[in-house]
């Protein structure tokens, strides 16, 4: 896990930021033994295996009833192809999702793997696909929007005294081929191995040689989507000017109208629509489509039209204004790209797709995570981490790709902390608000959310564009029901864009700052309020307040850019065994030396030794007293999770100083 850079590597990289690393090891208590036998139960069902994400090792379940065949990109079948085959050769299976890359099979449960693979051998044989592979759930729960699919495929870190030709020599002898490296991570090689079980035995065989600082699958794995399509018909799009539509209350929106009489975007502004698709071609986004940029990796070609989800977030963010039809984006005249990633989403293209022309693309949408069900704790892969802060370091021309990422539609029962996405010093974490100005209620707290934009959850949803036809979520053009934080990222994106029209030289961090200093609080007889040891109100609901375009605009003229980057980290490992049902639970501290401005606090939490992580509060309090909840208890959760160096992260300091002793308190209150 990379962790915070300082200032004398690259100027680039300025940030204040202290990283407090805490493991601590705790220890479960009788409760554990008492659920044991369920979780045995659930093993011996479905089968485990172990891989390793980094130096991590992670459970994944096999489930004997689904498989999934990659398509041949020389012959791709459409659904009803590949229903006529079925129905010819294997009558009991279905298809349960499908598209250009990947088809789903669910078919009866086969008794073990060794007939699943016979099985799997048969499917692809008659589809003519060139791999497939058994389908895998993180936990015993399975969940459709949590599919883990092997594709053959390795990516392996060497140590740092392998050259490319010790590299080349190594997989000769192993009869592997290398299929690319990625000049943001030396040393690291996309490998092309066996299909099936015998990947992510050769990925565990290579790691565990001890040769490799990390070897794991190149796992497809399924995304969910973050909009909340309903019923509700709205006309207005009362996210960018509330006079109180549908019975809202007026004036909550986020403050752009004036904004357009100077700036409205550019080609100059480019945001990259990272998820199921978007429509360049649709009448009311084809205007600021950048030609030539976007790519499919579901279809491997450079038209991302596809699902409808996506279109429907592009739209947010820069649908065409101020051209008589339509709808009006948040930056009506900046320039999109569309990445279609959901549905391919392995580690290798996720990192492709966060750094692809990052010279060019300035802004990343991404309105999609993890399954939103509290039950899990996941985040990018190595790779993806890297592209991150590859992205962040040189994208930009040293400026830094700016990452907006949706925070989460689990409400109470998720918590965004528990998204490595979202909670990532790298990204903009964005919560949702009604038409009234109260909190969505699907939007998830958390300590990382920076921010808040209107969405759905009131009376209205979002009005923007979708699929044409009868592709989208409704028969017309446009869809009036969008929402869920899938609205509320691309909204910021937008705003983003126009931000950085004003002031093209603001960094990453910079906008950071920019964003959370200006926002209004909205909801403010909310209790979740509190004011930080910098001055500033900020909630675990939403972040520093709802953007306010106007003043964000204002300040961006006039910013002058942050300084070198500053950290300070430091440690403990008190192994301390905690009470079961105990509000008052264990506390260590850390003391930090260096006095400088906080941007964001990063804790690397440890209780591996706890599976029931879900009973666990965790809660971090600064020398200002300032408290950040990094995780909340009493919920169910997978077992086959736990924190093992997890890393929360904190935009609550932000402004505090650094000096003094920072407390961990840790609670096990179910």
């Amino acid at each position: 896990m990379e962790r915070a850079v300082s200032g004398k590597n690259l100027l680039v990289l300025r940030r204040f930021l202290i990283a407090i690393i805490i493991f601590i090891s705790l220890y479960p208590v009788a409760k554990a033994q008492e659920k044991a036998g369920k979780v045995d139960m659930a093993l011996d069902q479905s089968g485990t295996y172990l891989w390793y994400k980094g130096d991590r090792p992670m459970e994944v379940y096999l489930a004997l009833d689904e498989v999934a065949i990659f398509q041949d990109s020389s012959r791709k079948l459409t659904a009803a192809e590949i229903e006529t085959m079925l129905q010819d050769n294997s009558p009991q299976a279905r298809i349960t999702k499908s598209n250009d890359f990947v088809i789903y099979l669910t078919i009866p449960p086969e008794g073990n793997k060794t007939r699943l693979t016979e099985k799997l051998s048969l499917f692809k044989e008659k589809l003519g696909s060139r791999a497939g592979s058994p389908v895998f759930y993180p936990g015993p729960r399975k969940n459709s929007e949590s599919r883990m699919v092997l594709t053959g495929e390795i990516i392996v870190r060497f140590s740092p005294d392998w050259n490319e030709k010790k590299i080349t020599s190594w997989a000769k002898t192993r009869g592997l081929t290398i299929v690319k490296n990625f000049s943001f991570s030396p040393r690291t090689y996309l490998i092309s191995g066996p299909e099936g079980l015998e990947n992510l035995n050769l990925a565990n065989e290579i790691y565990l040689s001890g040769e490799v600082v990390y070897a794991y699958p190149n796992w497809l794995k399924t995304m969910s989507t973050r909009a909340l399509p309903d019923d509700t018909l709205f006309n207005n799009q009362w996210h960018l000017q509330n006079t109180g539509q549908g019975g809202g209350t007026a004036g909550e929106d986020v403050n752009i109208i004036n904004v357009w009489d100077t700036y409205r975007g550019t080609t100059d502004e480019v945001i990259a629509i990272v998820d199921d698709g978007l429509e360049i071609a649709h009448e009311d986004l084809s205007p600021n489509v950048l030609a030539g940029y976007s790519w499919d990796y579901v279809g491997g070609d450079s038209d991302p039209t596809g699902g409808h989800h996506g279109t429907c977030v592009g739209g947010v963010a820069a649908a065409r204004g101020f051209n008589t039809q339509g709808v009006c984006g948040a930056a009506p005249w900046a320039a999109l790209v569309g990445h279609r990633l959901l549905g391919a989403g392995t580690d290798t293209n996720e990192a492709d797709a966060l750094t692809r022309n990052n010279q060019i693309l300035d802004i990343y949408s991404n309105s999609w995570g993890p399954t939103d069900d509290g039950a899990r704790l996941e985040g990018p892969g190595p790779l993806t981490e890297a592209a991150l802060l590859e992205g962040i370091t040189n994208g930009r021309e040293g400026l830094g790709s700016i990452y907006v990422w949706a925070g989460g539609n689990g409400y109470d029962a998720d918590n965004s902390n528990y998204d490595g996405y979202a909670n990532s010093r790298y990204t903009i974490a964005v919560a949702a608000s009604t038409n009234y100005g109260d909190r969505s209620p699907y939007s998830e707290a958390g300590a990382n959310i920076l921010v808040n934009t209107p969405s759905s959850g009131g009376s209205l949803g979002i009005i923007t564009t979708d699929r044409t036809g009868s592709s989208g979520y409704g028969p017309e053009n446009y869809y009036n029901n969008f929402g869920g934080t899938s609205a509320s990222a691309p909204l910021a994106a937008g705003i983003i864009a126009l931000l950085l029209e004003a002031n093209p030289n603001l960094t990453w961090r910079d906008l950071q700052q920019i964003l959370a200093t200006t926002a209004e609080k909205n909801d403010p007889s909310d209790s979740s309020w509190t004011t930080n040891g910098a001055g500033y109100p900020v909630s675990h609901y939403y972040g520093f307040g709802r953007i306010d375009a106007l003043a964000a605009v204002a300040a961006a003229e006039t910013w002058v850019n942050v300084g070198p980057e500053v950290s300070a980290e430091d440690s403990s490992s008190p192994s301390l065994p905690i009470p079961d049902n105990d509000p008052v639970g264990v506390s260590d501290t850390i003391t930090i030396s260096d006095d400088f401005n906080i941007e964001y606090v990063e804790v690397y939490f440890s209780a591996a030794n706890h599976t029931y992580w879900g009973d666990l509060q965790v809660e971090l309090t600064s020398p200002d007293g300032t408290v950040s909840i990094l995780a909340e208890g009493q919920h169910s959760v997978s077992t086959s999770y736990a924190y093992d160096n997890w890393r929360f992260g904190s935009a609550r300091h932000l402004g505090e100083s650094s000096q003094g002793t920072w407390t961990l308190t840790v609670k096990d209150i179910w």
